[in-house]
């Protein structure tokens, strides 16, 4: 399914296909998700969680964000059971937050970080339990990854693949 600039898809429910994406996407349904699900996309316009909706990269989502942005401004953007994010920045307005969870999908990840940008502000909530793997040259982080955020017992892991330089003004806790 092809997405031209101009165009929007908001709400919940799914997206099971495919999706090259130029324009928006928008889950701002309060309370309820947005799932990206399980294929291959290509991202160089706007995802985001917006009014207390939930942008869910799930079931091994695969989307290259290069040129894209992902970002939570009211909402919370999920990435969970072996989604991977290639390139593009990555923005949580604060309060928003973005979580790294669920099962470790085949990839033994609950999520992939490979070459992204996390701007300026971002929260990056990785709780007990899961794992973020960085992969590529270079992760930009300006922002916050915050590892084992809830303390609860199992440990999370953030890990970095053989030469992945991380840069940028953030920090990782």
């Amino acid at each position: 399914m092809t997405q031209n600039a101009g165009h929007t898809i908001e709400g919940l429910g799914q997206i099971n296909a495919g999706l090259t994406n130029a324009g928006i996407v928008n889950a701002n349904n309060a309370g309820n998700t947005l799932e990206i699900r399980g294929a291959t996309n290509v991202n160089t316009g706007t995802m985001e969680a917006t009014a207390g909706g939930v942008l869910d990269f799930d079931n091994a989502a695969a989307v290259n964000n290069a040129g894209g942005q992902i970002t939570a401004s009211g909402g919370t953007v999920d990435f969970q059971n072996g989604a991977a994010i290639t390139g593009g920045t990555l923005t949580a307005i604060s309060p928003s937050v973005m979580n790294v969870s669920g099962n470790n999908g085949s990839s033994g990840f609950a999520a992939i970080f490979n070459g992204v940008t996390i701007a300026a502000g971002t929260l990056i909530n990785v709780p007990d339990g899961n794992t973020l793997d960085f992969t590529g040259s270079t992760i930009t982080d300006n922002g916050t990854i915050l590892i084992n955020s809830n303390n609860q017992g199992a440990v999370s892991i953030g890990k970095f693949s053989a030469n992945t330089l991380l840069t940028g003004s953030g920090r990782s806790n």
